[in-house]
């Protein structure tokens, strides 16, 4: 009966509806920045830069402070799905906690070095909504999941459309009211309108908040949290170091012109990242319950099923985006950075690998420091194959470090796993699968527009 639910997993409106709704919540919230970029820069030129300090503040350090909480949420709440409502609370609670620790620390211990990073005179204006943004930008990752325990996240996508209105006022607000005030007061209105973004949905969908925090005093599940949760966070911090060490090698070791011409063609089109999320945060609670129940097998078949159903939609987006690179990359970036048109190529070539979470069964396993122990592993990878190209090659090159260290990676990890042999037969000699790598890379090659 488990084997054939399994088997009809995949075709089910279920799945196949909670992934197109994560997708589309992605989609929005990636639009909402972009349109948020280009409001900012035509109506608030004097604190763009600002806002693009915070931006980074969003993606790139917040997600850090919560210590792999909420990815052990993800996986205690889909092993023990009974319990979902106490981990829910657990997490909620935990994260306020923490949030509490964080707003002391950047409301009274903030070096100077921070206030001048952000351009404000008191940076403490700002330090009490960054912090509200930091809980509701963390309790959203976390009731996205609960919502895909629940099935509701065509409700979380309708609120999200909600949520964004409400975005789209603040920013209305900010424009014609609140033009006058100091630029801190500013962006801290801004700080708290994208946190409410995020918080909205929680405050709709998340189940009445359990007044009693004696829940906190569970030292077990603390302990059992961290275990799975904190080497989740290092790999998280690691994946960022791997992202970016390019770019920061190159910016301080080459000019600003070589930097322009790489930055440019350092870009991953999101879409295949967003797909891949998508698929894989809607499937990872299955995996979880099957890893428990010991169907491992039943699990790689699911996996293996998830890659090749996205493969579908991704190849043929990277083909054409391969074929018509050089219009894509002129359109964006113009004549001027056209020497970067080959990086960007080189990069298309990266999301070969953007069709699944090639780690998703060894987090699912509970085997979370493995998932760091590669992670590590790939980052010194990284950084040998940075030195190789700075020594013998030019920076046209470097972007196949990235390539080969994704390619590694996810090596290990099927590896690990016992699955190599399932992606080779399953996937990787199918006709599909074939001739779709062969026209990518001949479009690398040759592609004529």
């Amino acid at each position: 009966m488990e084997l054939q639910r399994l088997r009809n997993y995949f075709s089910s409106k279920s799945i196949a509806g909670s992934s197109i709704h994560l997708l589309l919540s992605q989609v929005l919230l990636s639009a909402s920045f972009l349109g948020a970029d280009y409001w900012i820069a035509h109506h608030h030129l004097e604190i763009f830069a600002s806002w693009k300090q915070l931006q980074l503040l969003i993606n790139l350090v917040l997600p850090l402070l919560a210590f792999g909480i909420p990815e052990a949420y993800k996986y205690y709440s889909a092993k023990e799905p009974g319990r979902t409502h106490f981990h829910f609370q657990f997490t909620l609670q935990a994260l306020i906690l923490i949030s509490l620790v964080w707003m002391l620390i950047a409301y009274f211990l903030l070096p100077p070095a921070a206030a001048h990073f952000f351009h404000h005179k008191d940076f403490r204006y700002s330090a009490i909504p960054l912090i509200v943004l930091f809980y509701s930008l963390n309790m959203n990752r976390v009731l996205r999941y609960q919502c895909i325990n629940e099935k509701k996240t065509k409700e979380f996508l309708l609120l999200n459309f909600i949520s964004l209105a409400a975005l789209i006022l603040a920013f209305n607000i900010d424009h014609w009211i609140l033009y006058n005030f100091p630029i801190p007061v500013r962006i801290a209105f801004l700080g708290m309108s994208i946190a409410a973004y995020f918080i909205l949905p929680l405050l709709f969908l998340s189940s009445s908040v359990n007044s009693n925090f004696l829940i906190l005093r569970d030292s077990n599940t603390w302990s059992n949290y961290f275990k799975i949760g904190f080497p989740l966070y290092v790999a998280s911090f690691i994946s960022i170091i791997v992202s970016n060490i390019d770019k920061a090698w190159l910016s301080h070791f080459y000019s600003k012109e070589q930097f322009a011409v790489y930055a440019a063609g350092a870009l991953e089109i999101p879409l295949f990242a967003m797909l891949s999320a998508a698929f894989s945060q809607s499937t990872f609670p299955e995996y979880v319950r099957l890893l428990s129940a010991n169907l491992q097998e039943e699990a790689k078949e699911l996996w293996i099923n998830i890659t090749r159903k996205v493969s579908y939609i991704t190849y043929p987006i990277l083909f054409g985006c391969m074929l018509f690179a050089n219009t894509i990359f002129s359109a964006i970036y113009g004549p001027s950075l056209v020497q970067g048109l080959i990086i960007f190529k080189t990069f298309l070539l990266i999301a070969l690998w953007r069709n699944n979470y090639y780690g998703a069964l060894i987090s699912a396993s509970g085997k979370s420091k493995w998932i760091s122990f590669y992670s590590a592993l790939n980052l010194g990878l990284v950084i040998i194959g940075i030195i190789i190209v700075n020594k013998f090659f030019s920076i046209k090159e470097l972007p196949w470090v990235l390539f080969m260290s994704t390619t590694t990676l996810a090596t290990l990890q099927m590896a690990h796993e016992k699955m190599l042999k399932i992606y080779l037969t399953k996937f990787l000699i199918k006709p599909f699968t074939i001739a779709f790598v062969i026209s990518i890379l001949l479009a690398y090659f040759y592609s004529p527009w």
